[in-house]
């Protein structure tokens, strides 16, 4: 006796539907079928390299035309900001480092020129950055979590260290989550005239 919710007829019928649909042969009118073109290019042909082609960084370029070797920045590279008398490379550097970074931060926004671009970002990126760890730091103090307060404090010290590192070599240094508190600070604070 077949039950309610018995599908076992249904079964048998698709499955008799499905091998007779396979076997059908095509129709007459129906035009001649071709087997497929062999492969131009076989697998193992496509984990060999290319000798023509450089795979430096990771980059494909043709042989001989690899770009130059990344060279810290030189003096040339490295000018005095004006309204502070330290270097760029410094400025930018200092900004990042635990600790003395936010100051060094507010001191850069507000001294140097607005014409002084690379500074004045990552002044704005840096200090934006201090805030919200500073501000997570307190709000994980403040509910009895001071075991992660210090963790995060000591993990977030050694990003901010490895980003100085970055900074000083003149590598761009993004921080995303800070991007829209970094363009209102840099919007909003005006630089001594």
């Amino acid at each position: 006796m077949t039950g309610k919710h018995d599908t076992s007829s249904l079964e048998e019928q698709s499955d008799s539907i499905h091998r007779t649909a396979a076997t059908e042969a095509l129709h007459d009118n129906a035009p001649p079928t071709t087997p497929f073109p062999p492969p131009s290019v076989t697998e193992a042909q496509t984990h060999k390299l290319d000798e023509s082609l450089d795979y430096a960084d990771g980059i494909v370029q043709p042989a001989g035309s690899r770009s130059p070797e990344y060279r810290p920045p030189t003096a040339i590279d490295n000018p005095t900001v004006k309204g502070i008398g330290i270097k760029e490379r410094t400025a930018v550097a200092s900004s990042y480092f635990p600790g003395i970074g936010f100051a060094m931060g507010f001191l850069v926004l507000f001294l140097a020129p607005s014409s002084e671009n690379k500074a004045r970002f990552h002044a704005a990126q840096s200090v934006a950055a201090h805030a919200f760890i500073g501000i997570v730091i307190f709000f994980l103090n403040t509910i009895g979590a001071g075991g992660a307060a210090g963790i995060f404090g000591g993990v977030t010290s050694i990003v901010m260290l490895v980003f100085t590192f970055k900074a000083w070599k003149g590598k761009p240094v993004y921080i995303e989550s800070v991007s829209r508190a970094t363009e209102w600070l840099e919007e909003k604070t005006t630089p001594r005239k």
